[in-house]
């Protein structure tokens, strides 16, 4: 049982991190390298973090690309970087 969000979200990081082989058991190895970096909470995250100043303006933009191309379409967006979680600063 989680005692918090917070719990879940790291829980289902960890999750993420962890190897399986083709009948879904774990290897024991890791798909991502970590690093050294710590899972902070990400309401603590955005508390702490200016949002990008493009912000308002992408959010029209990939608005406008999903209701031009959303009837009958499946529709991905990927984003670059390599974080799994929102941790770069204003890019």
């Amino acid at each position: 049982t989680f005692r918090s969000q917070y719990e879940v979200d790291q829980f289902l990081v960890d999750k993420h991190f962890q190897s399986v082989d083709h009948e879904g058991r774990p290897t024991g190895t890791s798909r991502t390298h970590r690093g050294t970096s710590e899972v902070i909470n990400p309401d603590t995250y955005f508390e702490t973090h200016k949002p990008p100043r493009t912000l308002a303006e992408n959010e029209v933009k990939v608005g406008e690309f999903v209701n031009k191309h959303k009837d009958n379409r499946r529709i991905v967006l990927v984003t670059s970087g390599g974080t799994t979680v929102p941790l770069e600063n204003n890019t």
